[in-house]
Parts: C-alpha cells; structure tokens; sequence
C-alpha cells in the first residue's frame, strides 16, 4: 500500500507533484531533521514528511554567513559543490509558512527550482525525486550580498558540526540576517 501510494503521490516532470496541493522541497541547512530550526516544519496538522535524502544535480555554493552563522545556497550555479539535503513533501499551508519563515516576500531568500541527484528514500518506495523546490540567498535585506557570501568557504553539506555556530533568530539582535 505505502509503495502504491507514494509512486501515485510523487510522479515527478515539471510540476512538484501529481497531488494537488503537494509540494517537494529540498532542505540542505537549519531546517532538516535534528537541526536548530527543524521545529518550522512541524506544525501539525499541516504536512511535512521527509522522503529521503538527495543531492543538487548541480553545483551550488554553500556558504556559512553573517555574524549568526546562517547557512545560504546562493543562486550561483556550477559553482561549489553537489550539495546534500533532505527531501520533503509538503502541503499548500506548509509552503506558504515556509515561504514565512524564509523570509521570501521580504527577498532574504527566493524560492526557486533545483534540479536533484542521488535521491535515497527513506523508507524505501519505487520514486525518483528529480526535481525540488529550494530556498536560495535573495538579495533582499541584509547587507551581505551574493558577491560578499561566494567568498565564504563552499561546503557540500551543511552539518550538525556547523551548527555550533549558529545563533538561533530569538537570539539575534538588529537585522535577521546582519
């Protein structure tokens, strides 16, 4: 039954899925599993279940910035790394609170496609994930801009090590981004 239903849940081309109002997003930083802004995706009853793990098919750069430590996937393609992430399916009120708690209509991320490699679901189910939403450093607010970040040490995956750094929003003063 659960193979049945995810192979009719994630047929993949370019829409985000076959489902109406579901939606795939890639998670490579705070918000994945055990990380500090994991609590975002878990706002029952909306749904957000992780799939699996993948990779971006292409390389992105993955930088630690500003004086919080907040990881960004910058919108530089073929530069960096095939970066590491989890895969989530999401409803329609998740994306939109997503889209809130990034900061997308402000422009401190952007929403955008990437194309993903590698998908490893978690259980097991007869589905390739080829394709994902993702969130990606916006030019919006903050004073650290895209050409600033790209100096930053690229990383392929953005680790619990890397956490140690980061300071949580409550705890932040000024700006949310710096």
């Amino acid at each position: 039954w659960c193979q049945y239903f995810f192979s009719c849940l994630l047929f993949l081309a370019d829409s985000v899925s076959a489902m109406p109002g579901t939606h795939v997003v890639f998670a490579y930083g705070t918000l994945k599993r055990g990380f500090p802004n994991h609590f975002a995706m878990q706002q029952p009853p909306l749904l957000a279940r992780c799939l699996g793990t993948a990779t971006t098919a292409t390389p992105y750069p993955l930088v630690i910035g500003t004086q919080y430590s907040i990881p960004f996937l910058l919108d530089v393609p073929g530069v960096g790394y095939h970066v590491a992430g989890e895969v989530w399916e999401v409803d329609d009120e998740m994306l939109q609170l997503m889209d809130e708690f990034e900061g997308v209509g402000n422009a401190l991320y952007k929403r955008t496609w990437v194309d993903l490699r590698d998908f490893r679901p978690d259980p097991p189910i007869d589905v390739n994930i080829s394709r994902a939403w993702a969130y990606l450093r916006g030019e919006g607010g903050g004073k650290h801009t895209t050409t600033d970040l790209l100096q930053s040490p690229h990383l392929p995956e953005y680790t619990l090590e890397c956490t140690k750094a980061f300071v949580p929003r409550e705890k932040r003063t000024g700006p949310i981004l710096g």
